[in-house]
């Protein structure tokens, strides 16, 4: 598990072991050199990273059980059902959204369990774990039309990931998961510009070009940090670092890395209306995004298939 941080619960600041902000120390440096549109942001972040000091998103002691059985193999409804009732409001999520048009099986349930036996485990563990995820951590003030089409992207890309990772143990059933938080540190930018911006009329003024361009930059590394401070595993920690850079993942992590590098890549193109033969071009890159997985062009209509299929049923949770 990772081991990077203390953190109080209450104030998300994380405190950082010595030298596990140096990369991205480094690259906050460079850019600021570079005095591109998103230098503002760098800058007022700098002295934070600098001091090992970074407030960052918390996830509560729910989801912290909820994860902790979607990683067991031994978990069933019935303890599922027991952590979710443990939280009234994420109670009721989940049996209004158990009772919507993309999930409703037959007559309306009215309890937890009745909404997660008609589900199946795995399908019960990923809608607990997004719809706690989405009340808990995709939230960010004055932002809810961006919070809404990242989360778009992340719940693609967490069900194109559960495909991609489902016959490669021991990830078999990490895939959902790490789909679902790798893009965690757009949300940390987000909210550190929210925030920020209170003080400062510069980041204030800042334009929708500079704040996405900050959150290229910062996003990899600081949802690395996140979920180091959530005690995720490291393997999780370098998934998120390198999820654009995975030629420098090393074993036993590369199916890992690969893996949602893929997801996040179709995830987008899917976005933009891509399937398979629709443009050579495309289609040669997805060829060669898929080759380190051993997979062919062809599975990708599954994938497309799988993705829209998961967004009808968890695209809109609020």
């Amino acid at each position: 598990m990772g081991t990077n941080k203390s953190q109080d619960d209450a104030s998300g600041v994380v405190v950082l072991e010595e030298g596990r902000a140096d990369h991205l120390l480094a690259k906050m440096r460079h850019h600021i050199e570079e005095d591109g549109p998103e230098r503002p942001v760098l800058e007022h972040l700098l002295p934070q990273v600098d001091e090992g000091r970074l407030r960052l998103p918390v996830i509560s002691g729910t989801l912290t059980r909820v994860m902790e059985l979607t990683g067991s193999e031994d978990a069933d409804i019935g303890e599922l059902t027991y952590a979710v009732e443990m939280d009234p409001p994420l109670a009721a999520k989940v049996v209004g959204l158990a009772n919507t048009a993309a999930l409703r099986g037959g007559e309306a349930v009215t309890s937890v369990h009745e909404a997660l036996m008609r589900m199946g485990l795995r399908e019960a563990r990923n809608l607990v774990v997004a719809v706690a995820m989405r009340s808990g951590v995709f939230e960010v003030p004055g932002s809810a039309e961006r919070v809404q089409e990242l989360w778009e992207h992340s719940v693609a890309s967490a069900l194109c990931c559960q495909s991609l990772l489902a016959e490669r143990p021991p990830w078999q059933d990490a895939g959902f998961l790490l789909g679902l938080v790798h893009d965690i540190g757009r949300i940390a930018v987000m909210s550190f510009i929210e925030e920020s911006g209170r003080r400062s009329r510069r980041l204030r003024r800042l334009d929708a070009d500079a704040r996405r361009a900050a959150e290229d930059i910062l996003h990899a590394e600081l949802g690395a940090v996140a979920v180091g401070s959530w005690n995720f595993p490291e393997a999780f920690v370098q998934a998120l670092r390198l999820h654009h850079e995975p030629d420098d993942a090393v074993e036993p992590d590369v199916d890992l890395v690969w893996s949602l590098y893929a997801a996040d890549t179709l995830a987008h193109l899917r976005q933009r209306g891509w399937e398979p033969g629709s443009s050579e071009e495309l289609d040669a890159r997805v060829v060669a995004l898929l080759e380190p997985l051993g997979l062919p062009l062809d599975v990708c209509g599954h994938l497309i298939r799988e993705m829209e299929g998961g967004l009808a049923a968890l695209g809109k949770i609020g």
